[in-house]
């Protein structure tokens, strides 16, 4: 029987489930909590935390799949009232109207695939319900909250609410007092970035032991090797001594997303397999490592770096030349990004580990206090430009946090070049008018 053959793109995935090189991260005891949570959680919430990209909603994907569980987005609720039309439209609840005087209505919510954790029966997306008395004619109209309820009691279909901290203070707070009725009748998981998020949820009255507690650490290089161990064997690309596994890992600044992304353009772009090779063949290390990450970054430019290069917009004040000691003139924010990209900064720094690291990099390096102004500019610049999307970066005074790994990435490899002071920028301005 011949051997099975994989596509490139179907081994390594960045932004989905990656079905074919998941790592459970068995040295961890993610999946113990996890599953423990699903087996023995009744009564509780699990609320998942961590830095972006590193594969927490992945991780609650193994095991609460969108087809056994209500998948819920923070950005797509506005309010109280779409968190339960959401589960509305995921249950298929309906009511049937008659225009008969004895007629009543008929609740319907839907059933059907099992959910992968023995020991718990949950399912969507069949016919099945609460039966009052059926009628002639099917409408859907608004439901109250007892209806959901109910039907949640006959079916406790887990909910998964992703990107918890999308939702502004007062929607939090509103949508952690609906998880407090509902982990009485269902599993409720809620992701978020910074654990601060969860907040609201641990200050409502009687919530201290309903509330069980989750961090997704950033991976460690073994860990992000697998990926490339298990997906090169499918592709039948025989790495040496883990030589090519070893590299990526070290550049993926901890998150498998860029892991994945890394593996994905080594074997299509340097290995040159797309689907498995027949015969096998040997990795060999890029003609060039620095120009091989450079044009992964280039195709991973994070939408926020133009924005950052220009800063903030202040009306008729120049910004001072800050002078490397390269030799190169830029301004404070040249001279941040500099900083960062030579610190490989991913995660949580403080304001006094740029400054320190800034003191070796620039000549007459600012202070602290100025370093910090402009970290809080990058921050509000990085809420601006997100959409939909995690900030690239935040920061709350002294804390710095580099919540885009891509950023981190691209700093370092990418090819861009430091921005000009603001005075020369101005003057090149009016002299193109004259």
């Amino acid at each position: 029987m011949s051997e099975p053959i994989y596509d490139a793109t179907d081994v390594f995935v960045s932004g989905t489930y990656p079905e074919l090189t998941f790592n459970e991260r068995l040295d961890t005891d993610l999946k113990k909590k996890v599953v423990g949570y699903l087996r023995k959680g009744a009564g509780k919430c699990l609320l998942i935390h961590g830095s972006s990209k590193t594969g927490k909603t992945v991780l609650v994907e193994r095991w609460l799949s969108p087809e056994s569980a209500i998948w819920i987005k923070g950005d797509e609720i506005h309010s109280i009232a779409d968190l339960y039309q959401r589960i509305v439209d995921e249950l298929d609840l309906f009511t049937e109207v008659s225009a008969g005087d004895a007629s009543r209505d008929r609740i319907a919510a839907g059933t059907g695939v099992e959910g992968g954790i023995p020991g718990l029966r949950f399912k969507l997306n069949a016919d099945g319900g609460t039966e009052f008395e059926s009628s002639t004619s099917r409408s859907r109209k608004s439901l109250g909250v007892s209806v959901v309820k109910t039907a949640l009691r006959q079916k406790p279909v887990p909910i998964v609410i992703d990107d918890f901290h999308f939702m502004d203070g007062p929607l939090r707070l509103d949508v952690a007092k609906a998880v407090k009725d509902l982990v009485r009748i269902t599993r409720v998981v809620l992701i978020a970035i910074p654990h601060s998020t969860f907040e609201p949820l641990r200050k409502l009255p009687d919530m201290d032991w309903r509330v069980e507690t989750l961090g997704v650490t950033r991976w460690e290089p073994d860990e992000l090797s697998q990926i490339a161990q298990v997906g090169f064997g499918l592709l039948g690309i025989v790495d040496h001594n883990d030589e090519i596994s070893s590299r990526l890992a070290t550049e993926s600044r901890g998150a498998p997303a860029i892991m994945q992304t890394l593996c994905l353009e080594y074997a299509t772009e340097i290995a040159g397999v797309w689907q498995t090779a027949d015969p096998a063949r040997d990795a060999q290390a890029p003609q060039s490592w620095i120009a091989f990450l450079r044009a992964v970054a280039q195709g991973k430019k994070p939408i926020a770096f133009d924005a950052f290069v220009e800063g903030k917009e202040v009306r008729g004040t120049n910004r001072n030349k800050r002078v490397l000691k390269t030799g190169e003139v830029t301004d404070i924010y040249g001279a941040v990004l500099y900083t960062l990209s030579k610190m490989s900064a991913f995660g949580s720094l403080t304001k006094t580990d740029v400054a320190d690291r800034m003191q070796e990099l620039v000549e007459d390096a600012p202070s602290t206090q100025t370093i910090s102004g402009n970290l809080t500019n990058l921050a509000d610049i990085a809420e601006k430009v997100r959409g939909h999307a995690d900030p690239a970066l935040t920061y709350q005074d002294p804390n710095l946090q580099v919540l885009d790994p891509f950023l981190s990435f691209f700093l370092a490899h990418g090819d861009w070049d430091l921005p000009e002071p603001r005075v020369k920028r101005l003057e090149a301005a009016l002299q193109d008018e004259e």
